[in-house]
């Protein structure tokens, strides 16, 4: 009787502990990357909120069972947000109904109805839905018209209140010079990531005459610049700017297996300041599987290979807020950089290769083929290599001289300021399709790290990252194949003999046994 009464009273406190944690939103986050819990930085752009921000989600009744997550999901961050704002986050949840009234207003809102197809046992059947959230403040606006990845949902809402706080945006320029990555050229995902800043498109000749300070992104470039726009970069870089530079050595195209030389021009802008990228492309056995398509006959037969010119590196600076928190990347196409500690500028290595990454010799013959075998050879140069690079510092001007005399007092040989210039040598980890999610997340932390937006950047995304098995010798993996055959067939036949003699002695014992008797 006491025992039951027992079980009872645990039964009934688990019961209010648990009604307790859920009306008041209290929870012990024990995930691995803290799925269920704020960041820091989320934390620290909720305090900036001056005035009653309004959230609202709408959300249908009936969501499939994954939707229907994202909705629970959705629900419990939003109330975290409004907790942590001292409640200046005011709340609140609409359910849509089947009414056409419920349905106009949502959509009034600009929540876009998705169909969906809802299965089960006596029937299937598609229906529209709604899951979306509208965030007022003031006299702005932001909507999330669909919530379909939760991964990514503490950067959407933070970023969005950031967008809303913040009265001026600062503004990344978009270098289009040498036919480098416009603004308008980059996907959909990143454009939405980096709302929280204005994006412009400008000519090296347009933000050489600008006095503002500079924060500017040249990725791509593939057409040899004239003089006077490398002089012009040169300047800029020499003033004070702060540049990302993704800066391919050498052309390629994996439709016909092509490559060339790539030099620009600002080549010797890093030589006079004691970088060096080297004109070759870096082979890494940890590398990444892709897709080739190849014609044989009328039929067109695609090949999955593993290609070592697609590199994965998980080999990063964890100081460095840009790639503190990302699991790896994958760096289609990378050289090797060199640097100098001699100038006056400090050099930080923020990306390496593994120690099984190799390259060819400098300005040799090099094969992008996938369908061969990449063997080491005797001249080819050692990883692990550097391939992306911070430098800081005051910055030396490539020339000595303006090109118009009529601009002398404007010319800068000895730059009196810092400089910030963030290189990696390949620009293809934007370009190429289905590489690695990181790969996303690293160009925006890149964005919030030059303009000097901490909080932005320490928000991660909620979810696995592609973490890449570390490469063992051959003769280590031949070990563990064999191992894996023929130990689990020696621990059968050893339980079968212990079984065997287990019985045989009980036998003995039981035939003594009953012989004295």
């Amino acid at each position: 009787m006491k025992k039951n009464i027992s079980i009872i009273s645990y039964t009934v406190l688990i019961i209010l502990i648990n009604l307790i944690f859920f009306n008041f939103n209290i929870r012990f986050d024990l995930t691995k990357n803290k799925i269920y819990s704020l960041s820091k930085g989320t934390k620290n752009i909720l305090k900036n909120i001056e005035d009653n921000m309004f959230i609202d989600l709408y959300y249908s009744k009936e969501l499939p069972l994954q939707i229907s997550s994202n909705k629970d999901y959705s629900l419990s961050i939003l109330k975290d947000y409004s907790s942590y704002s001292g409640g200046r986050i005011k709340f609140s949840s609409i359910i849509v109904d089947n009414s056409k009234d419920s349905q106009k207003s949502a959509i009034e809102e600009g929540i876009t109805p998705v169909r969906f197809d809802i299965v089960s046992k006596e029937k299937f059947e598609q229906r529209e839905g709604f899951l979306g959230l509208v965030m007022r403040y003031r006299d702005k606006k932001e909507i999330i018209p669909f919530i379909s990845d939760i991964s990514n949902f503490e950067y959407d809402i933070s970023s969005r209140i950031n967008n809303l706080t913040v009265e001026n945006k600062k503004a990344i320029y978009f270098i289009t010079d040498s036919q480098a990555l416009s603004s308008y050229r980059i996907s959909a995902e990143i454009r939405e990531k980096l709302s929280s800043y204005e994006l412009k498109d400008a000519t090296i000749s347009e933000l050489y005459s600008s006095t503002s300070d500079i924060t500017a992104f040249f990725i791509g470039p593939s057409s040899p610049l004239d003089e006077k726009s490398v002089f012009y970069i040169d300047q800029i870089l020499t003033r004070g700017a702060k540049l990302f530079i993704a800066y391919d050595a050498r052309y390629t195209s994996l439709d016909t297996f092509f490559t060339r030389d790539n030099r620009i021009g600002i080549e010797k802008i890093f030589e006079k300041n004691g970088i060096k990228v080297k004109n070759t492309l870096i082979i890494d056995k940890n590398s990444q599987a892709i897709q080739i398509a190849s014609r044989m006959g009328p039929f067109v037969v695609t090949n999955i290979v593993k290609y070592p010119y697609f590199v994965i590196s998980d080999n990063l600076d964890r100081t460095n807020p840009t790639t503190r928190d990302i699991y790896s990347l994958t760096l289609p196409f990378i050289s090797p950089i060199d640097y100098s500690t001699s100038t006056n500028i400090r050099f930080t290595p923020l990306i390496k290769t593994s120690e099984y990454s190799f390259a060819r010799k400098e300005n040799s013959y090099i094969n992008i083929n996938p369908f061969q075998d990449y063997i080491k050879q005797n001249d080819d140069i050692k990883g692990p290599f550097v391939v992306s690079v911070l430098a800081k510092g005051k910055f030396s001007s490539s020339f000595d001289k303006p090109l118009d005399k009529t601009k002398e007092k404007e010319f800068i040989k000895e730059g009196n300021r810092d400089s910030l210039l963030y290189l990696i040598t390949t620009s293809k980890f934007l370009f190429q399709e289905n590489l690695n999610p990181d790969n996303v997340q690293y160009f925006i932390n890149i964005a919030g790290f030059l303009l000097q937006n901490e909080d932005l950047i320490s928000i991660k995304p909620k979810k696995a990252g592609f973490i890449p098995l570390k490469e063992i010798n051959d003769n280590l993996k031949i070990a563990i194949k064999y191992a894996n055959i023929f130990i689990p067939i020696i621990i059968v036949i050893g339980f079968g003999v212990y079984r065997w003699k287990k019985m045989e002695i009980n036998r003995k014992i039981a035939k003594e046994k009953y012989i004295k008797a």
